[in-house]
């Protein structure tokens, strides 16, 4: 069985057909999946605009692929080729969320840090780089 199958049968049963159908499955598996930074729950929570406990349902459903802390630690990948998996589009399927998916939390994290000192040398050196 190759990693694409071994990954697909490992996602729990409980979870939807359409994983779309799974109320802020997206954005969280997004967020793993292409923000590099460890993430806690509460982490996952304060930048999605979740409820922590609403991001603790989504992670449970995904206990088999990911280590799920009960405490500050990050939630992470068992295998970490899974993060390379799931960043493809051909391989990971239904299961496969653009980077643009994570934008939502760009701009909600620009929004609160809005009026800071600091935001307007950083915003100028990020157009710089």
């Amino acid at each position: 069985m190759g990693l694409k199958s071994q990954y697909i049968a490992s996602c729990p049963l409980s979870l939807p057909s359409r994983p779309e159908h799974f109320a802020h499955f997206p954005i969280i598996v997004a967020s793993l999946t292409w923000i590099d930074k460890p993430l806690s729950i509460e982490d996952l929570a304060r930048m999605t605009g979740i409820d922590r406990y609403k991001v603790m349902d989504i992670l449970i459903q995904l206990q088999a692929i990911l280590q799920v802390p009960d405490d500050a630690t990050a939630v992470t990948f068992f295998h970490t080729s899974l993060q390379d998996f799931l960043r493809s589009e051909e391989r990971a399927g239904r299961f496969y969320f653009h980077i643009s998916t994570v934008h939502p939390i760009c701009e909600r994290l620009l929004e609160s840090a809005e009026g800071l000192p600091t935001l307007d040398s950083l915003l100028a050196a990020i157009a710089l780089w």
